[in-house]
């Protein structure tokens, strides 16, 4: 399904983006009145803060055509969108599969807003994401080989995480330098890192490849 309504859509998307926000304010820790510069090596916040930051000139873009008449897209940089769909979806998925404790977070007490945040940046954005690209983005915007240019996207960021690690200090609140036990080298051993790794990818490719079809063939009746 297709919306062409671009009042729906902006006002989705300004949700999102206030949502998005919220979840970045608390994870910098702005709401304890700090700065946390060590939140930024963790993979979900970057995320986060490509989203926010996008969904900016997204905003305006979609505000700009509220009048214009006919049928033009309101999608904009559509394959930067495609790539920043499945960086959020990846960091619903890993969290989901491998960090989550539970299926899904459940208050059970203790810091709200640490609850909030976790709510909000592993859940809450990715899905609310991906609902607007499949909702209102005209689809056929992709190329076939984008899911591959996406393969950049972990690979740089595992190439930050590791280099951080080489100079930086242990991270706050864990016993480790690296943001996540599966590239934390002293843990795993650079074998197990390797493996891991190109699972990940394996994984990254797989979604990027599905997003892809779905835009150049599953979707194109109805764009």
């Amino acid at each position: 399904m297709y919306i062409k309504n671009r009042k729906f859509a902006l006002i989705y998307r300004c949700m999102l983006f206030f949502i998005c926000g919220i979840g970045l304010y608390i994870t910098l820790g702005l709401h304890r009145g700090r700065f946390s510069l060590t939140s930024l090596v963790y993979y979900t916040t970057l995320s986060n803060m490509v989203c926010f930051l996008f969904y900016i000139p997204t905003i305006v873009n979609n505000a700009s055509k509220l009048k214009i008449m006919g049928e033009a897209d309101s999608a904009f940089a559509p394959r930067i969108k495609g790539a920043i769909v499945i960086m959020i979806t990846i960091t619903f998925t890993i969290y989901h599969v491998f960090l989550a404790n539970v299926p899904f977070p459940i208050y059970t007490g203790g810091d709200f807003a640490y609850y909030i945040q976790n709510l909000i940046t592993h859940y809450i954005v990715p899905i609310m994401v991906i609902i607007d690209w499949l909702l209102f983005d005209p689809k056929q915007m992709l190329r076939t080989v984008d899911h591959l240019l996406w393969l950049l996207i972990p690979a740089a960021y595992a190439a930050f995480a590791i280099v951080r690690a080489q100079l930086g200090d242990v991270l706050p609140g864990r016993t480790s330098r690296y943001p996540y036990y599966f590239l934390d080298f002293d843990a795993m051993g650079s074998s197990g890192v390797f493996r891991f790794f190109a699972v990940f990818l394996l994984v990254y490719l797989s979604i990027g490849y599905a997003l892809v079809g779905i835009d150049r063939y599953i979707l194109r009746k109805k764009s």
